[in-house]
C-alpha cells in the first residue's frame, strides 16, 4: 500500500466521489468484478483547482 489506506477507505472515498458526481464507475465488460473509473465533466472542472493546491503545498513544504 503506497498511501497506507485500506481497501475499505478507498472504496468509501470512491463512493463519495461518485455520489457527488466527480467520477463514474463503469463495470468492466470483460471482468464484471472490476470497474473502470472515469472522470465526469464536473470532475474534470476541478483539476486546475487541485493542481494549484498541490503546487501551493509543494512550495509550502519545500518540494518545489
Amino acid at each position: 500500500m503506497i498511501f497506507c489506506q485500506s481497501k475499505g477507505t478507498v472504496a468509501k472515498t470512491l463512493r463519495k466521489l461518485e455520489d457527488k458526481g466527480y467520477i463514474e464507475r463503469i463495470i468492466n465488460k470483460d471482468n464484471r468484478r472490476k470497474y473502470i473509473l472515469k472522470l465526469t465533466k464536473k470532475g474534470e472542472e476541478v483539476i486546475p483547482v487541485l493542481k494549484r493546491e498541490m503546487d501551493y503545498w509543494h512550495n509550502s513544504v519545500g518540494l518545489a
